[in-house]
């Protein structure tokens, strides 16, 4: 969990040092459809399979001009995972056998503001409700969060690299947390 911290802390750090000097040079971004792949890794409850494949889709849409860039606002929805290839049980409290960490169906509403860093580079920072779907447990309403930073390839496209917070405060009577990194593409 430490690590998940220092590195957001590291990507919200390097996009504000990477930031233009004054609001003048910021420009106005578009709508965004992006999709990412990468890894999640699980925090709270008593789990055991804590890590996984996570799928990351978005819809973004610019909602007007800020001084520290461009407002937006968008919806998510994704899907991650740990993929269990064992039937090992890892004894846990009571004597019984750990479940792995829950699959989750995610669907959330997110806003928040992309700007220009640096030559070609675009970052944004977006926080919102979502609701979890469990694959086979409960569902729950949490919150979550993304940092992601784009380079353009070509046309109206972009390489994209993301960091995915998520917090579930009362799922099955235990606070879920879990991070996820991914690298994709965003049309724009």
């Amino acid at each position: 969990m430490m690590m998940h911290r220092a590195l957001l802390g590291l990507v919200a750090a390097a996009c504000v040092a990477a930031g233009p000097a004054n609001a003048a040079a910021q420009k106005m971004f578009g709508p965004a459809l992006e999709a990412s792949f990468g890894v999640f890794a699980g925090a709270g409850g008593t789990f055991d399979a804590r890590r996984g494949p996570a799928l990351d889709m978005s819809v973004a849409l610019p909602l007007g001009r800020m001084e520290s860039g461009t407002l937006v606002g968008g919806v998510t929805a994704g899907i991650s995972g740990p993929l269990s290839m064992t039937d090992i049980c890892r004894v846990g409290p009571n004597d019984t056998c750990m479940p792995d960490y829950p699959v989750f169906f995610t669907l959330g509403a997110v806003a928040g503001v992309q700007q220009a860093i640096g030559a070609g580079f675009s970052a944004r920072a977006l926080a919102g409700p979502a609701y979890f779907q469990g694959a086979e447990t409960k569902d729950a309403f949490g919150l979550q969060g993304r940092l992601d930073v784009a380079r353009p390839l070509f046309f109206h496209t972009a390489v994209i690299a993301s960091v995915r917070g998520s917090l579930l405060p009362r799922y099955e009577g235990e606070t879920l947390s879990y991070t996820a990194f991914g690298l994709g593409l965003r049309i724009q």
